[in-house]
Formats: structure tokens, C-alpha cells, sequence
């Protein structure tokens, strides 16, 4: 017996697995496009006293288990355990009835991971099938080639690797069915929004919004690129941000004349940010420091060339129109 749930695997957020996971259950229908066409749009950077956050560029949106279009369900896994529940069935009933399940397991077990066999390493995967005959779960994450992929996990070694005993809740969600469209209006509040760097949360005086965040991660870009290592996070989701917001200008714009010429005077601002990633990446594997250099150029470049875009967007559409 096999069960495998129809996940997207290309989900247009892979930067961070709180995203691509939710993500991939929903983008199977190409109709919930629209959610992230109506979220994704603010981002925000924090710093602190004592260093860079864990994540420091990230998205400014409510985290998946609030979605009205997705059903969530949270589990302490040691709540099952004190029940009698036996964890292997109880997953696969889960994944009988359509959930995916997202799961805190120590790579150490996992097949296809960097820390297989190696060393002790927590991180998420999410579960969205299983072979009942060959004794596996169907596993997607990020692998041992640093890509988002689905691979396979023994039921046993993902047993041995699952925080049973801590406070890490295990996620089952599924799409909701709840009807929703983008709303034009709402899209462009939140791009003025980002436009003009409005603080979202004024209890966090360390957190920078929108185009501010940007700049944060130019003034401060020699905390993720330098000899000390590379962090290439922020540069992928500022790329992901990009490439999102193209695709988001012709729902914006739609009925508009200018609508092709604005599309293809971003599209060079998000193929700026995929080459920055390269010039990080490269910079990376040679430690060549013309790379880094112009890297940071390239960084400024992008962010000096978006504020010049929305100034003239928002300048020739009406943001009040829903």
C-alpha cells in the first residue's frame, strides 16, 4: 500500500521551510496563486545589541497556522505517547485522510541530509506519504545537495530521529477548501507599506521595515559576506522577493496601458537579484574579493533602482481602486 499526498515541489518561496512547506500543499491548486499574491509583500530585518538574528530578513505575514485556507492542526508528540498512541500508525493516519505532516526530526536519521550518519542536526521535514511494503515515509526538506526535494526516510531511523520528548509541536495541515482571491486594494496598501518603510510593530525598535529593511542589509551586508563565512539566506529571499512582486505587477495593473512597461522595467530589478546571489555564491566557493565587492554594488544598485520604480508606480496607479 502506498499514500502520497500532491504536494507542489517548486513553490516560489524555498528560502525558508516555514514557507515552502504551507506553500507546497496549497500551490497544487493553482487558484491559491492568489494568497500569495495578497501576502509576501513587507518584509522586515532585525538586529540586535549582541549580533544578526537567527533569520534576519524575513517576511512580515502571519504564520501558516492562522491561514483560513489551510486546516491546521498542533500536536505535542509526547501528549500521544502518554496516551498510548503508537506514533507510525498515527502518521499514516494522518496521511491516509490528506494531512501532510510537519514534523522537528534530527537529520542525523534522515536519508539525503548533510548530517546523515554524521552529526546530531534539528531541523524540519515534512511528511507527505509513505510505502507500506518497503517500510518508508516520503520526506520533503532541504537535501545533502542543498535543494528542495522530496526523498525517502526508513520509518524506523525518522522514529529514532523525532523530538518525542520536547515541547516541538508536529503540524498536520491540509487546504481548507476556504474560497479566496486577491484583493488589488489590499495589495497596494501593503506595497505603500513597503514603499515607505512603515513600522509595523513599533514595540520592536530593532526591526526595520520594507525598503529600510533593504537598506539594513546593505549597511550591514559585511555580517553575512565575509571571511569569516557566508550566510546566503537574505540574498535568496530578497530574490524570491523580487520574482514574487513580477509576478504580482500584472494582476496590479491589469487594464492599465503602462502594464507591460512597468513588467519589464522590474523585470531587470528581480534579474539583478537572482545575479547578486550568484556574485554571493561565487564569492563563497573563491573567497575572490572583487566578488564581494561587487556583490554590495550590486546589492545598492537593486534597492537605489526599486525605490525609483515605485515612486513612478505608485505615481501612475490609483491606489484606492479595490
Amino acid at each position: 500500500m502506498e499514500t502520497i499526498i500532491n504536494v507542489c515541489l517548486d513553490p516560489p518561496i524555498r528560502t525558508y521551510l516555514h514557507y515552502a512547506h504551507p506553500h507546497g500543499i496549497l500551490l497544487v491548486n493553482p487558484e491559491r496563486y492568489s494568497w500569495l499574491l495578497n501576502h509576501y509583500i513587507q518584509i522586515k530585518y532585525t538586529k540586535s545589541s549582541d549580533g544578526e538574528q537567527l533569520l534576519p530578513l524575513v517576511f512580515d505575514t502571519v504564520t501558516y497556522i492562522f491561514w483560513p485556507v489551510l486546516q491546521c492542526q498542533l500536536i505535542i508528540p509526547n501528549d500521544l505517547i502518554e496516551e498510548g498512541i503508537e506514533m507510525i500508525p498515527f502518521l499514516k493516519r494522518m496521511l491516509d485522510d490528506g494531512y501532510a505532516v510537519r514534523v522537528m526530526v534530527d537529520e542525523f536519521y534522515i536519508e539525503r541530509r548533510s548530517a546523515y550518519q554524521r552529526y546530531h542536526f534539528m531541523h524540519h521535514v515534512m511528511i507527505v506519504g509513505y510505502q507500506e511494503e518497503k517500510a518508508i515515509f516520503y520526506v520533503i526538506g532541504y537535501t545533502d545537495r542543498g535543494r528542495y526535494e522530496m526523498t525517502t526516510s526508513s520509518m524506523e531511523e525518522l522514529l529514532k530521529g523525532l523530538d518525542l520528548g520536547g515541547r516541538e509541536m508536529m503540524g498536520f495541515f491540509r487546504d481548507s477548501g476556504f474560497p479566496y482571491q486577491a484583493q488589488r486594494k489590499i495589495m497596494l496598501e501593503q506595497i505603500v507599506h513597503y514603499v515607505n518603510s512603515v513600522q509595523e510593530d513599533t514595540t520592536r525598535p530593532a526591526t526595520s521595515y520594507g525598503m529600510e529593511a533593504c537598506r539594513q542589509l546593505e549597511e550591514r551586508m559585511d555580517r553575512f559576506v565575509s571571511r569569516n563565512g557566508v550566510d546566503m539566506r537574505a540574498f535568496y529571499l530578497l530574490m524570491e522577493h523580487k520574482e514574487l512582486m513580477l509576478k504580482r505587477l500584472p494582476y496590479l495593473l491589469e487594464g492599465n496601458l503602462l502594464c507591460d512597461e512597468f513588467v519589464e522595467e522590474y523585470r531587470p530589478i528581480a534579474k539583478g537579484a537572482a545575479v547578486l546571489c550568484n556574485r554571493v555564491l561565487k564569492y563563497k566557493l573563491t573567497g575572490d574579493e572583487k566578488e564581494r565587492i561587487r556583490a554590495h554594488e550590486l546589492l545598492k544598485t537593486v534597492n537605489e533602482r526599486e525605490r525609483e520604480f515605485f515612486e513612478r508606480f505608485l505615481a501612475a496607479v490609483d491606489t484606492t481602486k479595490g
